[in-house]
Formats: structure tokens, sequence, C-alpha cells
């Protein structure tokens, strides 16, 4: 499986997704330390409708940034809970649920408004 290009990602200019300045490419390329990878740009969103063409909304684009934008959080939460299964113990349960419950609200908060 190949690595994606590391987070953290973030949105700039409303619906362009960069990650940060001087990171990794995922394959061992390091971006310039003043610039980042461009990750995706949500700006375009076109689809035939009844032989139209149609282009995705404003509002949608910038939805699309922001959740895009969150997905290596929302990998490594995921990861995280994916570890814990199975291995609950019982003086550690509620320490690492309420944490793991945290970061993911923060995540989808960040994803979502």
């Amino acid at each position: 499986m190949n690595k994606h290009t590391p987070g953290p990602w973030e949105v700039l200019n409303s619906t362009a997704v960069f990650s940060a300045l001087g990171a990794d490419s995922g394959d061992g390329t390091a971006a310039d330390h003043n610039d980042g990878w461009n990750i995706c740009d949500c700006s375009v969103g076109v689809t035939c409708v009844g032989g139209d063409y149609v282009e995705l909304g404003f509002a949608v684009q910038k939805a699309n940034a922001k959740l895009i934008a969150q997905a290596p959080d929302l990998l490594s939460i995921a990861r995280r809970w994916a570890a814990l299964d199975g291995q609950w113990h019982p003086d550690r349960y509620e320490s690492e649920k309420a944490e793991l419950l945290e970061d993911t609200a923060t995540a989808i908060a960040k994803a979502t408004q």
C-alpha cells in the first residue's frame, strides 16, 4: 500500500487543501520549507445533469475541502479505536474512551463546521 501525504492538512483559499509547509509527500520527497503539497482543489466539481454541465455550489465545495482536510486526523482516530479492540481494561477504559471520544468530536467538528 502506498503511503498518503502525512497530515496535518489544512484548507486554504476556502477550497484548496494543502499539507504543512515542508511536508513529506508520502514517498520521501519534501516540499520546500515555504511551501506544502496541494492535496486537492475542491473548487471544481462538474457533472452532467439532463445533458447540461452543472457545477457544485461554493458552499458544497468548501464543505468538501473541510472534510478532506480532516482525513489524516480521522484515519488516526479510527486506527486508535481499532487498536483498542479486545484490549479494554477496566482501569484504563474510561480515560481512553473519554480521550478518543473528545478527539473524535473535535475532528468531526473541524470537518463539518
